[in-house]
């Protein structure tokens, strides 16, 4: 089984270098619960060892409660495609004519044209970096050397600039390169709330738990799998049907043609890997991106 070591302390407050599993959760030992006190401790028998920085309600007697020392751990995945705001070199304010990707794809976003180019904002005391989306702007990849097929999951950290409850107004987040190969995560309203939408030939919508909010950082997480696919929302999930389309390249900002569609928000990481992760991996990469955005994460 994969590991990675973090530091952690117990209740007695020692340092340890302990060994943390890859899908924490579920039937694992290890429970990485982060900033969820209510955390399921999963079906299985025998003692857990809890790691997170709130005390976790589902603690049985003999069970471990260790605080972690380093609250933005990111979890070992390999990523497909990779595109965070904390790894541009680049000065605070710069306009963006790439942004590199660090996944297997190495496929970069890019904009060719000046007075479409997003906007990089460096990190600051308590601030993530991000790159600010908005107007025209928008960045769009080469395609890929071959469609990425279903089942995907993919992650995003994003902040709405502007919001919408109406449902014929589409603030699109990213799209694919064609109609053919296309995904689309995007910021939509019922008619009443305002919500996020993943689409891959058809829809589903976010719950009306968690809408989308003018100015508040967003952990999105969409497990792409044809009937079973799922959107979550700072740990709202849907399960719904989306479509069993592919992704053949990556438009960031707006539909993939680059002159519609265009969305108003602050993007800080989106990245997407091959295949199903355990609900353990999942719990995990959110809570990462939960700590640097300053996200609450639902129950």
């Amino acid at each position: 089984m994969a590991v990675t070591k973090v530091p952690i302390l117990d209740e007695s407050n020692r340092l340890y270098d302990d060994v943390m599993p890859l899908g924490w959760g579920g039937d694992d030992p290890f429970i990485y619960h982060g900033t969820n006190a209510n955390m399921s401790r999963g079906g299985s028998a025998g003692t857990k060892v809890w790691v997170g920085s709130v005390y976790p309600n589902y603690k049985l007697p003999g069970d471990t409660w260790l605080v972690a020392t380093e609250q933005a751990v990111e979890p070992p995945i390999t990523w497909f495609s990779n595109y965070s705001a904390a790894t541009i070199a680049a000065a605070d304010l710069s306009t963006l004519s790439t942004w590199a990707d660090t996944g297997t794809a190495a496929r970069d976003l890019a904009q060719p044209t000046s007075g479409k180019r997003p906007t990089l904002h460096v990190a600051g005391s308590g601030t993530p970096a991000y790159v600010r989306f908005g107007g025209a702007h928008a960045m769009q990849t080469a395609a890929f050397a071959a469609p990425l097929a279903q089942p995907a999951t993919a992650f995003t950290a994003v902040r709405m600039t502007s919001v919408t409850t109406s449902a014929s107004v589409v603030k699109r987040i990213y799209d694919g390169l064609d109609a053919t190969n296309e995904w689309e995560l995007q910021q939509r309203g019922n008619g009443t709330v305002a919500l996020f939408q993943s689409y891959a030939g058809s829809s589903v919508n976010s719950g009306v738990a968690a809408p989308a909010v003018a100015g508040a950082w967003n952990v999105i997480t969409e497990v792409r799998n044809g009937g079973s696919s799922k959107i979550r929302v700072n740990g709202v999930e849907v399960t719904s049907a989306a479509g069993s389309l592919s992704l053949g390249g990556l438009t960031v900002g707006s539909k993939f043609d680059m002159a519609t569609v265009f969305g108003d928000f602050d993007l800080g990481d989106s990245r997407v890997t091959a295949g199903l992760l355990s609900p353990g991996q999942i719990a995990a990469q959110e809570a990462f991106l939960a700590s640097r955005y300053g996200v609450t994460l639902a129950p």
